[in-house]
């Protein structure tokens, strides 16, 4: 009986998924307000940026304040990794994203409003780097984790029970100004006319 139940279920949700997947416009007839935002071949198109992306996650050290990651992180942190050799040379930007008990709060009735779509991610903060391709930032990192300086200050304010999560990808900047010095190209700027406004 159990394994029927289940069995019906799951046709149910194949069933609704299909529903849902029929119920989405095409690709190709979907009619866009936006041309720049067309498919085009590859991975190109809707502004690619021409950087490599990385991103590290990770957690607070338990034994530390919330107060003292942020602080230390922002300061002492960021100076050992700027002062690195290379860094001014490899990277291309290089910031920190840091999430507090204050914005947690902040963002709970968003959380509530929708009804288990969005939870709060559980990283304590995000480390953020550009760099013009993949082997120019594979050869910053892998100095910094030859570092036995970097290595120790990391394990003082990160989590190091665990492996950090990372991703490593590109930009689609779809609306705003592109990075100057990155060269990159502009997305739908704010003063286009195609832009609803209420």
């Amino acid at each position: 009986m159990q394994l029927m139940f289940k069995t019906i279920s799951l046709v149910a949700l194949v069933f609704w998924f299909c529903g849902f997947v029929a119920a989405l416009p095409p690709t190709s007839s979907y009619n866009y307000t936006f041309d720049e935002l067309r498919p085009q071949p590859g991975s190109q198109g809707s502004f690619r940026q021409p950087y490599f992306r990385f991103k590290i996650f990770f957690r607070k050290n338990t034994s530390i304040t919330e107060k003292f990651l942020h602080s230390h992180w922002k300061t002492v942190h960021a100076d050992l990794t700027i002062s690195d050799p290379d860094a001014g040379v490899r990277l291309l930007r290089y910031t920190q994203f840091h999430q507090d008990e204050e914005h947690r709060k902040m963002i709970q009735p968003l959380i509530h409003a929708t009804h288990g779509r969005l939870a709060v991610s559980p990283y304590d903060g995000v480390a953020e780097f550009l760099t013009k391709d993949y082997g120019t930032f594979e050869k910053f990192l892998m100095q910094i984790f030859i570092n036995p300086v970097m290595v120790a200050d990391q394990q003082s304010f990160a989590d190091d029970s665990t492996a950090m999560h990372v991703m490593a990808g590109y930009d689609n900047l779809i609306f705003g100004d592109a990075i100057d010095a990155l060269n990159g190209a502009n997305g739908i700027l704010p003063s286009d006319p195609r832009l609803v406004h209420t």
